[in-house]
């Protein structure tokens, strides 16, 4: 950036702020302290933008209000050494890949549109580097690729009023991190304690975050409609304990996550045909959530409810990952007979979740083979004889032999393999049938006792 624009404080003039030069005082100093810094603040002003880009700070306090007045502040690449901003405004300030040690920002203001912090990096051991801070009406606060080497809980008692807020890639040595999300003003106190406050946001981004101690989430939003939520490629399993607490989950991503030990506590999930589902399928833009990535959140979402013995909840888990299997093997056109079987597993009991339906199939097979038996013939006279049958496979024929009653007779005594001395097959037709009857009869009998067993088992 060219300065053509004359300091009114020190008449120096900086033609190039973003290299060291002689002309600017403190780009050309080694490091700059409290007195260097009070004598040429002004001095990098050009066209509304302070730019101290690169510049070294030790133990400088930031406490007057020039940058309120003076427009955009750039930190970009600079080094804090035992700082302090403290009752300042900074308009939309830039810190990328600037490093912080022992520096704190207390009881100030962050406006405007943007406030950045990318590949900066915070070690504080002695003292909580952000306190009573307020990002006021921004639209975008981006924390990505931050390294917070502090045991203080990220951004604590802060007030984040901001439509984005992005911490892709943050590196966490804290012991826990802490977000509330709201949108009640009054709550902002209650829930500031011991995490930092979202009001109003509309997308927060935890993607692919490095963090081994605690995590809550909480929110206290009445509308989830407009609430995005990234959590996608974060291990939580890997975390002392991870808590949703009351989150909208309608617009959240978990694709690439470790999941199995997230507890989702009162989360308000998607729902799709009467069944839970995550926001991931809904997605379809999500190039990260394959049939094959699907199927495994499931898994792992089936048995982190079923630890919790959530099993209505587990049911629907469940019923996801066959549904996202069997699409899965449709589209890669593998294994065939496995796909047939989770067709007729679906279509028999919902892939064991209704014991009602193979029961109302087995009813149907009595009386649909008691009305064939009716017509393909049967006689009294107890077990078959090859002499009695007939081998005529023309259907032309058929007449009814018997009445209703004994064809439902003739057919519940094949279902259950009872051999009645009352009747027998009078035709090959009968015979086949019999055979397919009992077959069916023993593929719903086992589908109704399997998922009776899933049933009593939760």
């Amino acid at each position: 950036m060219n300065c053509s624009h004359k300091s009114r404080v020190t008449g120096f003039q900086c033609t190039n702020v973003a290299t060291i030069n002689d002309r600017c005082p403190l780009h050309s100093a080694n490091y700059v302290d409290q007195g260097t810094f009070r004598k040429y603040a002004l001095s990098v002003y050009n066209k509304g933008i302070l730019d101290y880009s690169g510049i070294k700070f030790i133990n400088v306090n930031f406490i007057d209000n020039v940058f309120g007045k003076h427009g955009n502040i750039i930190f970009t690449g600079c080094t804090f050494k035992d700082c302090l901003f403290n009752q300042v405004e900074l308009v939309n300030p830039d810190f990328s890949q600037s490093k912080l040690f022992e520096t704190e920002f207390h009881n100030l203001t962050i406006s405007g549109s943007k406030a950045t912090f990318l590949a900066a990096k915070f070690q504080n051991q002695n003292n909580n580097p952000f306190r009573a801070v307020t990002f006021k009406n921004l639209d975008k606060l981006d924390f990505s690729l931050v390294e917070w080497e502090s045991s203080w809980v990220p951004l604590s008692s802060c007030f984040i009023i901001s439509n984005e807020i992005n911490f892709t890639g943050l590196v966490s040595s804290a012991k826990e991190i802490g977000l509330s999300i709201i949108n009640d003003p009054k709550g902002m106190i209650t829930y500031a304690r011991d995490a930092f406050v979202a009001f109003n946001a509309g997308n927060i981004c935890l993607d692919s975050i490095s963090h081994r101690g605690k995590l809550l989430i909480r929110q206290a939003i009445y509308d989830y409609s407009r609430f995005q939520l990234d959590l996608q490629n974060v291990d939580f399993d890997g975390m002392i304990s991870a808590r949703l607490v009351n989150v909208g989950l309608s617009q959240c991503s978990l694709a690439r996550s470790n999941i199995e030990k997230l507890d989702f506590i009162n989360a308000n999930w998607p729902v799709s045909d009467g069944r839970k589902i995550i926001y991931d399928q809904l997605n379809t833009s999500n190039a990260y959530a394959s049939r094959r990535e699907l199927n495994r959140l499931y898994i792992q979402l089936k048995k982190n409810y079923e630890d919790k013995r959530d099993y209505d909840s587990a049911s629907d888990w469940h019923f996801r990952e066959m549904e996202t299997r069997h699409k899965y093997l449709k589209e890669e056109k593998k294994e065939l007979f496995t796909r047939a079987a989770l067709c007729i597993y679906k279509l028999a009991s919902s892939y064991g979740e209704n014991f009602v339906r193979p029961l109302g199939y087995l009813f149907l097979v009595w009386i649909l083979f008691s009305i064939l038996f009716l017509y393909t013939g049967f006689h009294p006279g107890g077990a078959d004889n090859i002499s009695n049958i007939s081998y005529n496979l023309s259907i032309d024929g058929f007449i009814p032999s018997g009445d209703i009653a004994e064809a439902l007779i003739y057919s519940i005594s094949n279902i259950f393999f009872i051999n009645s001395d009352a009747f027998a097959s009078s035709s090959i037709w009968t015979k086949g049938f019999s055979i397919l009857q009992k077959i069916l009869m023993v593929l719903f009998s086992s589908l109704f006792f399997l998922a009776l067993r899933r049933r009593f088992k939760r």
